[in-house]
C-alpha cells in the first residue's frame, strides 16, 4: 500500500529544554500567540500553543481538515490533574476538558471558524498514521505531538504538517510493509521528516515501528 500527498509546509516545536539539539535545528522553540486573546491564551496547554505558535505562518486556500495525531497526549497536564484529584478530590472541568486528545483540533477549529472534520488519534508512530487518516485529496492541517517525561521535568515535540495537492512544494509517497521482527518506535523520527522536508535533495529511508516498516520518499 502507497499513498501519496502534496506537502506545501512542515514546521516543527520543541521545548526549551529539548535534549536532541542536533536534531532540532529546525525546530521553534518561543511560542508565537499574538493573535490569541490572553484570556484563552493563559488556559491553553502546551501542545495547542504549539500548534497556534506554528500555524501563524501557514497559509490556507480553504477551511482544512484537522487531523491531531499522539501516543503520549499532554502527559504533563494529565499528571497535574491526577495529583490535583488526589489532594483536593476534585478538578477543574475546564483544566481536564483541555487535557483530552482531541483539545487541540477542537481549539484550532473554534479559533479560525473551521467546520471541516476534525480528528483525534492515539497511535505509535504518530506521524505515519497521521498521514494514513489524511485525504490526499483535500487540503489538510497534519499535527503531530509527543511528549517525554524525564528526572528533570519533561519534553516535548511538534510536528506540523500542511498537506495540499493543488499548490506542493514536495511531493511525499508513503508506503509499508509487515515484518517479522518487532520494533520499538523512534519518537524523534519525525525530525529526520522535518530535516528532509527542507534540504534541497530528494529523499528515501525507512522506519521501523512495530511490526511495520514505513517506506519515505520525499521529492
Amino acid at each position: 500500500m502507497t499513498l501519496q500527498f502534496g506537502i506545501k509546509a512542515v514546521g516543527a516545536f520543541c521545548s526549551k529544554n529539548f535534549t536532541q539539539d542536533a536534531l532540532a535545528d529546525n525546530c521553534v522553540k518561543e511560542f508565537k500567540l499574538d493573535a490569541i486573546p490572553p484570556l484563552e491564551r493563559r488556559r491553553l496547554g502546551n501542545a495547542t500553543k504549539c500548534a497556534f505558535s506554528l500555524m501563524s505562518d501557514l497559509t490556507f486556500r480553504t477551511k482544512p481538515k484537522i487531523i491531531f495525531s499522539s501516543y503520549s497526549g499532554e502527559i504533563h497536564s494529565c499528571l497535574s490533574l491526577l495529583k490535583t484529584l488526589d489532594l483536593e478530590s476534585v478538578v477543574s472541568p475546564t483544566q481536564f476538558s483541555l487535557s483530552v486528545l482531541n483539545a487541540t483540533p477542537a481549539s484550532i477549529a473554534i479559533a479560525t471558524h473551521n467546520q471541516s472534520e476534525i480528528s483525534a488519534i492515539s497511535a505509535t508512530p504518530s506521524l505515519e498514521y497521521g498521514f494514513i487518516n489524511a485525504d490526499s485529496t483535500e487540503e489538510t492541517l497534519l499535527i503531530a505531538y509527543e511528549e517525554y517525561l524525564n528526572k528533570e521535568g519533561f519534553e516535548y515535540l511538534m510536528v506540523l504538517v500542511h498537506l495540499d495537492k493543488e499548490n506542493y512544494k514536495k511531493e511525499l509517497q508513503l508506503g509499508f510493509e509487515y515484518t517479522n521482527e518487532d520494533s520499538l518506535d523512534d519518537m524523534l523520527h519525525p525530525l529526520q521528516f522535518v530535516k528532509q522536508f527542507h534540504s534541497d535533495s530528494a529523499a528515501q529511508w525507512e522506519h521501523y515501528a512495530g511490526n511495520l516498516c514505513w517506506k519515505w520518499n520525499l521529492k
